[in-house]
């Protein structure tokens, strides 16, 4: 059978105070026999296993130690969604908004300038058209872009 020594014994092996072993064994981190001593060595085993699991972050008392594991694991988290991120970019996946941006807006630039064009291919490919034919065909393109312009991108 392990022997027991009182919180003052403790004390001063571990330098803590008897006040702070009181409340290391109120949390269950040092056992504590009925007649509220510490069982040697066990105690100072607890201790070391306490600062152990300290250190790595582990611990649940007021240190943070949760706190601590929680906020590896939302960093580690984030470096990972970066590193994802990097790699999609360089394999040509994903590129940045305001570079989606610049080559939609010269896309429609094209496109607008290739619908204006419209009416003048139809002028040649239908001579037997009359200019009110082309008008109505190039009022009907214009109004088609009007209305494109003013609409409301879908929610996605």
């Amino acid at each position: 059978m392990e022997a027991a020594i009182s919180a003052q014994a403790l004390s001063d092996l571990t330098g803590l105070s008897t006040r702070r072993l009181r409340e290391l064994a109120e949390k269950g981190v040092l056992p504590r026999t009925p007649r509220g001593l510490f069982p040697h060595p066990q105690a100072i085993r607890a201790y070391c296993s306490g600062l152990r699991e300290q250190a790595a972050g582990r611990s649940s008392d007021e240190s943070g130690g949760q706190e601590l594991v929680r906020e590896r694991a939302l960093l580690a988290r984030e470096q990972r969604e970066a590193q994802a991120l990097k790699n999609a970019v360089l394999r040509g996946e994903t590129i940045d908004a305001s570079e989606a941006e610049r080559r939609w807006t010269d896309e429609m630039v094209r496109l607008r300038s290739r619908l204006l064009g419209v009416p003048s291919d139809v002028a040649q490919l239908a001579p037997h058209m009359t200019k009110h034919d082309i008008a109505t065909v190039d009022r009907a393109l214009r109004d088609a872009m009007d209305e494109a312009s003013r609409a409301e991108p879908d929610a996605a």
